[in-house]
């Protein structure tokens, strides 16, 4: 064999944070049992991974007032934090929608131009007068989705923030079983 290489073997180090109480490891079962309290009541030592719930990042520390052993939770996912700030994506895409759909019969309508359209309920009009009714009314929704939106990115900027400072805290690895 020419040009033969020769292996080494490096010895490399991590660093992994452990939770101790007294001279005991804490659990991932004895995390689970700590109270669960709001983010701005807790001091938090680190960050936490329960499996299988990536919507949220877990804290432990001490509670701000008791000073007991805690837990608290922030949103991370975008779902979870439109949940917690109040938004309702189905609200929101029924808006859009309904703005699609009087877009696409303002369309229809003025098709008819001046015909008198007879369009049920006792309702009539010109194809252009109903066209016109359904654009004022497609604009409406659309502003209504876009001030709902806006009103979601202003209610979700802190729940970002506190992603921001929970993500710069080490991660503390449990011992046992999840």
């Amino acid at each position: 064999m020419t040009g033969s290489k020769t292996a080494t073997v490096e010895t490399l180090t991590a660093e992994v944070r452990v939770l101790m109480v007294g001279s005991r490891q804490v659990t991932m079962s004895v995390y689970n049992q700590l109270d669960e309290v709001d983010y701005d009541d807790i001091h938090p030592f680190g960050r936490v991974r329960p499996k299988g719930d990536d919507s949220y990042i877990w804290l432990v520390g001490r509670h701000e007032a008791s000073g007991t052993l805690v837990r608290a939770r922030i949103p991370a996912s975008h779902k979870a934090v439109a949940r917690e700030a109040g938004f309702s994506s189905f609200e929101h895409n029924q808006l859009c929608c309904g703005a699609d759909e009087a877009d696409k019969a303002a369309a229809k309508y003025e098709s008819k131009g001046n015909a008198t359209l007879y369009i049920g309920n006792g309702h009539s009009g010109t194809g252009t007068e109903l066209a016109t009714q359904n654009r004022e009314r497609a604009k409406r929704l659309r502003e209504t989705a876009r001030a709902m939106h806006d009103k979601f990115l202003l209610d979700a900027r802190p729940y970002w923030l506190r992603v921001e400072e929970a993500e710069d805290l080490p991660l503390i690895v449990l011992a046992g079983l999840r």
